[in-house]
């Protein structure tokens, strides 16, 4: 599988809810882009580029990670989910370790080894961006108008994020290009149509550390997406002394107008965070959510995994 990295330069703020408005995020999880990525194959080349697109993800000859920070020329990875080394012994470094959620993709060695520095890594995350709450009034013509506060992610100037794309042919890497060129006009994330979530699209080539552990083989993998293993490959996965993981539960509603006259939730689905541990490499699934309506709704699972 060859790599290539999308790096997405936000021109305006970016709302990326934890299931409430005001709440606002500063990366997007891979099953929200696939599900991105759908809509927009479909908007541009009806069933059948979505059919290739979703079959492309089913059939491994497709891997994308989540949409991860990146400031000026680093890209940041998950912090992976098991101790390092060394343990910190003076609480605030203790506290700075907890605190720290992504890792400078040239050290993950360092971070391994118990020899990164907290607080370096927590003062340069904090350059990223900001989040910040705005007022919208939603005029309703029968009844009071309604103000609402809407959490927006705002990045800094050189900082955004980045997605790594796993492709195994050309056709794959030109229908992927397709879909992001088109993306950056439709915006990604929540309340696109108040200007929310557009972006421009560079893509450049993958660092050659990180493409080694994404295709090396090894004892530990970790995630650089959300992911769920099969039926088939949970057990003899968790039964892996390496793994370690935690779950977060991805729901919410269908984009969708020919799936039900009225707004249907998918069907949830408890998935491995990013930078969950693995004792061995699995395959995942795109799984189908869809939940008492008209058509399949996808929901993209399956991992990046790099060698640690």
């Amino acid at each position: 599988m060859r790599y290539k990295v999308y790096k997405l330069t936000f021109t305006s703020g970016i709302h990326i809810g934890n299931g409430t408005l005001p709440s606002s995020a500063a990366a997007i999880h891979a099953d929200t882009l696939f599900s991105a990525m759908c809509i927009e194959a479909l908007n541009i080349g009806g069933e059948e580029l979505l059919d290739e697109l979703v079959s492309n993800a089913k059939e491994n000859r497709l891997r994308i990670s989540d949409a991860l920070p990146y400031i000026a020329d680093t890209l940041y990875l998950p912090k992976p989910m098991c101790r390092a080394e060394k343990s910190a012994e003076d609480p605030a470094l203790k506290k700075e370790f907890k605190k720290m959620t992504y890792i400078p993709s040239g050290k993950m060695r360092e971070y391994l080894a118990g020899e990164l520095d907290p607080i370096a890594v927590n003062r340069e995350l904090a350059l990223l961006g900001k989040g910040s709450l705005y007022q919208k009034v939603s005029i309703k013509e029968d009844a009071d108008n309604e103000l609402y506060t809407i959490g927006v992610y705002e990045f800094n100037k050189d900082c955004g994020l980045y997605v790594i794309i796993g492709f195994e042919d050309e056709e794959t890497d030109w229908l992927i290009g397709d879909i992001f060129d088109a993306l950056q006009y439709s915006g990604l994330g929540g309340k696109r149509t108040s200007g929310f979530g557009r972006f421009s699209a560079g893509v450049r080539a993958l660092d050659s550390d990180l493409e080694r552990a994404l295709t090396c083989s090894g004892d530990r993998y970790m995630s650089l997406s959300v992911s769920m293993a099969k039926t088939d490959e949970l057990e003899s996965l968790l039964e892996k002394q390496e793994t370690a993981y935690t779950l977060i539960k991805r729901g919410g509603f269908v984009q969708s107008a020919s799936y039900s006259d009225k707004p249907l939730k998918k069907r949830d689905l408890y998935m491995f965070a990013p930078g969950a541990v693995f004792g061995s490499a699995f395959d995942g699934d795109v799984f189908d959510v869809a939940k008492d309506g008209a058509h399949a709704v996808y929901r993209y699972a399956k991992p990046m995994l790099m060698s640690i």
